[in-house]
């Protein structure tokens, strides 16, 4: 769930919107369940960005597992700043 992220307490950043399947879902509830292929709007300082890279890095695989400590994966070049 996102409580379980603590985004905010551990990182600094402020999940705004996820967008899924073409439907923008506003505000999500702290129980809400990420899927693969979620994007996620995200604000925070440039601080809370840089420090928290490690969460948006593709997951690496060590011959089939994957690393469980990744909240997502995004590949660098498609990382946009947006302005709200």
């Amino acid at each position: 769930s996102l409580m379980s992220l603590k985004l905010v307490e551990e990182h600094g950043l402020n999940l705004k919107k996820v967008r899924r399947g073409g439907q923008t879902i506003e505000n999500p509830a702290p129980d809400f369940i990420l899927q693969s292929g979620d994007e996620l709007v995200l604000s925070g300082s440039t601080n809370a960005f840089a420090a928290g890279a490690a969460l948006f890095r593709p997951v690496k695989s060590n011959g089939g597992n994957q690393t469980a400590k990744t909240l997502v994966q995004i590949p660098a070049a498609e990382i946009t700043p947006v302005e709200l």
